[in-house]
């Protein structure tokens, strides 16, 4: 435990009210790390995160969120870190965030962000924890343990969300650098009392977050897996919203934001005795509810949804007739 654990508590508590009034007043409580969905399977199901260079190794890098052109121009001793955030919402997480149309992606991806909450002063005290005033994917920044270069992290920087566009030039590149400010551990994080909470988009998106862990992990993990909580995404592409059966015959799909074109849908659905239902039918231009029509009657089965080639809901749907 560093000895100047006080200050970190200090730093939470001061900014905590600074930051009270715009709704953000919970950020500087956590160290934030978000990755796909099915890299959440994994790290939940093993109890440990690791850094990228163990998760190559080991082969367990399902989905690969990070631009490889900044990870190109990374220093190799960087990928040696689990990385973790002061905020949400910075600016990998813009570019990455979310189910893209095919052929728009650009480099880096991340479908379905699954956000990991840990609490920050029992993470940041520990010995072998260091911090860094940027993204370590830069040559511009370094890392350190030491209290006084945590003093000298921007946090008015760091926690700035407003918009940027009539902020001079250099101004604007010292706040993105700053947004990206990183926790660093060296090699692999079991999962322990500092996580606090694993937070999904929307109640279909933990369904299938849950679906994915094994029986041992989703005992222990339920409780902590959470929705509804504001200021962690971006939310500007389509993802689903909800599912359930309105009838024996019909499966509803709500989306939580339409895309202004056209987009590649794929169902399946497996019905409990075995049979197999498929469907390619697109998601129209701006629709956000999509049903899906049985040629025979079921009463539950296993669901997937695909959106533009990327998992989009996986999960056990009940379709027993509504008792109205």
């Amino acid at each position: 435990m560093k000895s100047w654990a006080a200050d970190v508590r200090a730093h939470v508590a001061t900014w905590t009210v600074r930051l009270k009034k715009t709704g953000r007043g919970w950020w500087p409580r956590f160290a934030y790390h978000f990755t796909d969905v099915q890299n959440a399977w994994r790290i939940l199901n093993s109890g440990v995160l690791l850094s990228r260079a163990e998760a190559i190794a080991a082969g367990q890098m399902v989905n690969d969120n990070a631009d490889p052109r900044v990870i190109g121009q990374t220093d190799p001793d960087h990928l040696r870190f689990v990385r973790l955030f002061f905020r949400p919402r910075t600016p990998t997480q813009y570019h990455v965030e979310g189910i893209k149309r095919r052929g728009r992606r650009g480099t880096g991806h991340c479908p379905m962000p699954v956000f990991f909450l840990f609490d920050l002063v029992d993470l940041i005290c520990r010995d072998d924890v260091c911090f860094s005033r940027g993204t370590m994917a830069s040559v511009r920044h370094g890392y350190s343990d030491r209290r006084e270069y945590f003093r000298s992290i921007p946090f008015a920087d760091v926690y700035h969300d407003e918009g940027l566009g009539i902020i001079e030039t250099v101004r604007k590149r010292d706040i993105i650098q700053a947004r990206q400010a990183e926790v660093l551990v060296p090699r692999r994080l079991p999962l322990g009392s500092e996580l606090k909470a694993i937070c999904c988009r929307s109640q279909a998106e933990r369904v299938t977050l849950l679906n994915g862990l094994s029986r041992e992990a989703r005992q222990k993990w339920r409780k902590r897996i959470r929705t509804g909580v504001d200021g962690l995404f971006f939310r500007f592409h389509p993802y689903v919203l909800s599912v359930s059966g309105t009838d024996r015959h019909t499966v509803a799909a709500e989306f939580g934001r339409s895309s202004l074109q056209e987009l590649e849908v794929e169902f399946e659905f497996v019905s409990e005795d075995g049979r197999r239902y498929r469907s390619d039918a697109p998601l129209p231009a701006r629709t956000d509810r999509k049903l899906y029509r049985l040629p025979r009657p079921e009463s539950a089965g296993l669901l997937k949804l695909s959106v533009e080639g990327c998992l989009a809901f996986r999960g056990h749907v009940i379709l027993e007739d509504l008792p109205f």
